[in-house]
C-alpha cells in the first residue's frame, strides 16, 4: 500500500476544513431550519468533534 504524499494529505485537510467552515456559516445564517441560538450552539458543539477528527 502506497503512502499518501504530504501534498495530498494537506490538500484533503484543507478541503475538509473549507467544507466544514462553509457548513457552519450556513448554519449560523439560517433563519428557518435552525432558528434559535441554542440550537445553533448545539450544532456547533457537536461539530467540534468532526473538526478535531480532521
Amino acid at each position: 500500500m502506497k503512502k499518501p504524499s504530504c501534498q495530498i494529505t494537506i490538500r484533503n485537510f484543507y478541503n475538509n476544513m473549507t467544507m466544514d467552515i462553509d457548513f457552519l456559516r450556513t448554519i449560523e445564517g439560517a433563519k428557518h431550519i435552525v432558528k434559535s441560538r441554542l440550537e445553533k450552539e448545539e450544532v456547533f458543539e457537536a461539530f467540534v468533534f468532526k473538526v478535531c477528527a480532521n
